[in-house]
């Protein structure tokens, strides 16, 4: 079953669309600026400032409500939207051309009228695009979306590089902004096959209106902000200035903030899903993202702030030498910049722009009065700090309100104090010391990037926010070789189960190749919808990481749940070295109940501890060893084993076909031991008491199902039943899919092992009604409560024999046994119950320990 890695709403289109888009503005703003100088910059920039500020006037933040509102509009209140859209494009283009002498004027930039009165055509273009271009972004279209966006992205590069080559001239290149907009206008009712309709009915629109007035006033403000430093800046200090001032701007928003950008752009729509669904959740989010992006943003920025005279003179040469101490500024100012966009879009997607509102009011006023203190100080570099000063205000103010959502998780920016700020402090040392050594900028670029793989990670899993459409959950169960025992088996009796209700998705992935005789069940597995993967041959520790990470990448998993130790510590290495945010559940299922006895595993398990969502026990006994060898889990739970009840049924037909093949009559009575050949499980006292039984004259044979897990313990069994002569009574039947039909034909089961978990076996021989003698240790305690269970100790191969003849000799009845508590559809519910649970928060920190058997 493969999966869409580039689907319709993935998320690598909008990265796609942000960096075909931005690398394309940026080389043409670098290509302009090499070509035109900072004059002609200064220009372009006055006149791009002018338009965004009169955009944002009439800004009604209408679309962003269409994302937001819980309902989308009907085609009535569509057909509005757009009207109400294009009129104000319409609105603004006018004015914007009726006004560009006066504008131009009170920018003391007179000769940009003409090149205003271009620009005033990008409104009207923008603004009659088809409105169903929203829509695909509410519905999370972000392929469809990425595509049209680029190719005009495309068109506009091209168009405006033949213009500066040609022309060199600021009125024709700006030329192909509004020319773009007007054929991407044109694609997008192509695209979406609509076509513009008016209705001026405003009726459907209040709902909207009520939210896109905070949406409009914030993005007014915001608008004022980011071009009130730029104003002061051409009024004050003149045109050049401005264009040296903008150039670096730019530059720094390449180098720090599109990432944000994008991000943003896909988060907000995600951001409004979770609300919709999870309010708490949506903000354990967007406080673990911001402490990765804050900490890969500071480093980032300090790098480009002790590199900026390298980068200034590669990238636009050394004409723009008064450009670097203002890109040493605004790499900061776009570091936060990213932050305050990431939680701009989580307050806007949780229903509260008026919180964005306040914060970018406060925003402006301490740019007012920053500017008003270091301007006279510092000249136009004071222009700068009062911008950046400002921002981080705007920052501070906006994650004060996301953490008073849920002032527990304020834990989660701790990646920011232990990772971003050292790192930061180490590349601030090292452009010190190495300061004199040429092409020092590359060596601390590959310190920046090494201390940059985990958070970078960190945030790949964090962003792929995956909004389970009704309630469609994906299991992945993870055990160490597919094969006939019993944690494999209760995985794959699992995800059957999981498979078959309505909205659920299970796989099962084996670390070691599938075992022959286990095929069968992996290949009925896969027909009844299970995803089923193992590699093809044993792979190192290496490959198996790999193998993992690359079948979780494919299978998506929303929880995983690992079976046994082994598989436990792979699969929680590999979310760790991935950092992602699946959360694992460990199940453990050692015969011991013990299964960190080892100091190694002991060890590894206390490592990897914190990254188990949760730690499933089968007894009370493995639940107290876990504890006092490993400390307190974030969640401990008992959930016994179980299994298919119907399918371990008694069935006479197959009793009678079964002992047919194996030419046994009714007149032989079998014992049956099903389970790996190893000592733990002790099939040597099974052959034993087969002797014992055999020299009293019974008719017995001794059937021993289970793969060989210990080569020399199979030899040495092997010689023991040919020291005795029993090779003729005794069956080596290996790994068998058939163990219910085997029940069936057995006339007494026994289970001698010297340890067991909760045995998946006995329940099974349990459902079976067949007789049971096994070994008297406490894990057999439950199985006692129930009729034809005899215990005894193994020790004694005469006594064992003993308690198998007196079973033999009643009658040959099968046992009716209530094991309700064991079915495998009541196990089942109790895992989904623990899955629901650990997916209901995000997986990016601690959490605190809770115990408790389901």
């Amino acid at each position: 079953m493969k999966m869409m890695r580039f689907g319709e709403s993935s998320v690598t289109w909008v990265f796609a669309q942000q960096a075909v888009s931005r690398l394309l503005v940026a080389f043409k703003f670098f290509l302009l600026a090499r070509l035109l100088g900072p004059q002609s910059i200064g220009l372009i920039a006055a006149c791009l400032m002018a338009l965004s500020i009169a955009e944002s006037l009439t800004e009604m933040g209408m679309s962003h409500a269409l994302i937001q509102r819980r309902e989308l509009l009907d085609q009535r209140g569509l057909d509005a939207l757009w009207t109400a859209t294009a009129l104000r494009g319409l609105l603004l283009t006018v004015v914007l051309f009726a006004a560009s002498g006066l504008i131009a004027r009170l920018m003391n930039i007179p000769e940009g009228t003409a090149v205003l009165q271009m620009v005033a055509l990008v409104p009207l273009a923008r603004c009659i695009a088809s409105v169903r271009v929203v829509v695909a972004q509410r519905e999370r279209r972000f392929r469809t979306v990425a595509l049209l966006t680029s190719s005009f992205v495309v068109v506009d590069f091209v168009m405006s590089a033949v213009a500066a080559l040609t022309y060199r001239d600021v009125f024709w290149v700006l030329a192909a902004l509004p020319l773009s907009e007007f054929l991407k206008a044109i694609a997008s009712y192509i695209v979406f096959k609509t076509k513009p309709r008016l209705n001026f009915d405003t009726k459907p629109l209040g709902e909207v209106m009520g939210f896109g007035r905070w949406v409009w006033a914030s993005s007014l403000l915001t608008v004022v902000v980011n071009q009130l430093d730029r104003i002061i800046t051409v009024k004050t200090f003149g045109v050049q200035t401005l264009g040296l001032y903008q150039t670096a701007s730019r530059l720094a928003q390449f180098g720090v903030a599109d990432f944000g950008i994008a991000m943003s752009q896909y988060l907000f729509p995600n951001f409004s899903e979770l609300a919709r669904r999870d309010k708490s959740r949506a903000a354990h989010y967007a406080l673990a993202l911001f402490s990765q992006l804050g900490t890969i943003a500071l480093v980032v920025a300090t790098f480009l702030c002790v590199a900026t005279r390298d980068i200034i003179q590669l990238a636009l040469g050394g004409q723009w030498s008064g450009a670097v101490p203002f890109f040493r500024i605004f790499v900061y100012l776009m570091a936060a910049g990213v932050l305050v966009g990431l939680l701009t879009s989580y307050l806007r997607g949780t229903g509260r722009p008026s919180r964005v509102t306040r914060a970018t009011v406060v925003q402006l006023a301490c740019l007012l009065a920053s500017s008003a203190v270091l301007v006279p100080w510092l000249g136009p570099i004071g222009v700068a700090f009062a911008a950046t000063i400002s921002v981080f205000v705007c920052a501070a103010l906006m994650l004060w309100d996301v953490v008073s959502d849920d002032r527990e998780q304020i834990r989660q920016l701790l990646p920011l104090a232990t990772v971003g700020v050292p790192v930061t402090a180490l590349i601030v040392i090292l452009a010190q010391v190495f300061s004199s050594f040429p092409y020092h900028a590359v060596g601390l670029g590959f310190v920046c990037a090494v201390a940059l793989v985990l958070p970078l990670q960190r945030l790949r899993a964090g962003i792929s926010l995956t909004v389970r459409r009704e309630n469609v959950m994906r299991v992945m169960h993870v055990v160490l070789t597919p094969r006939h025992s019993g944690a494999e088996m209760l995985a794959a009796t699992l995800a059957e189960v999981h498979t078959s209700k309505k909205n659920g998705v299970a796989g099962v992935m084996g670390i070691n190749p599938c075992e022959v005789a286990f095929r069968p069940v992996w290949s009925k597995l896969e027909e009844k919808g299970v995803w089923c993967a193992s590699p093809a041959r044993l792979l190192g520790r290496l490959g198996r990481l790999r193998f993992i990470r690359a079948t979780l990448r494919e299978f998506r998993p929303d929880v995983i749940v690992a079976h046994s130790v082994i598989p436990a510590a792979y699969a929680r290495l590999a979310m760790k070295l991935t950092t992602s945010a699946i959360p694992v559940v460990t199940v453990m299922h050692a015969a011991t109940n013990d299964d960190y006895a080892g100091g190694l595993l002991r060890l590894s398990e206390r490592i990897l501890k914190g990254d188990a969502a949760a730690v499933v026990t089968v007894t009370e006994t493995a639940a107290n060893n876990y504890r006092s060898r490993c400390g307190a889990p974030r969640r401990l739970l008992i959930i016994p084993n179980g299994t298919d009840l119907d399918r371990f049924a008694f069935d006479e037909n197959a009793r009678c076909r079964l002992r047919g093949e194996f030419k046994v009559d009714d007149s032989v009575s079998v014992v049956l031991q099903v389970g790996r050949l190893s000592p733990v499980k002790n099939q040597a006292a099974s052959v034993l008491a087969l002797n014992d039984m055999l020299l009293a004259g019974q008719s017995v044979e001794l059937w021993l199902a289970g793969l060989t897990e210990d080569p020399s313990y199979g030899d040495a069994l092997k010689r023991l039943v040919e020291q005795h002569g029993l090779s003729s009574k005794v069956r080596f039947l290996g790994s068998r899919p058939d163990v219910a039909a085997l029940l069936c034909a057995a006339d007494v089961y026994v289970m001698p092992s010297g340890r067991e978990a909760h045995s998946v076996a006995m329940i099974e021989a349990l459902a079976s009604g067949v007789p049971i003698v096994a070994s008297a240790i406490p894990v057999f305690e439950f199985a006692t409560r129930f009729s034809g269970v005899v215990t005894v100790d193994p020790a004694s191969h005469r006594d064992y024999a003993a308690s198998i003849t007196k079973v033999l000799a009643q009658a040959k009845i099968r046992q009716q046994r209530d094991l309700s508590a064991y079915s495998i559809e009541r196990v089942a519910e109790r895992y989904a119950a623990l899955f629901g649970d650990v997916t209901s928060r995000p997986r990016f920190g601690t959490g605190t320990a809770q115990e408790g058997a389901t």
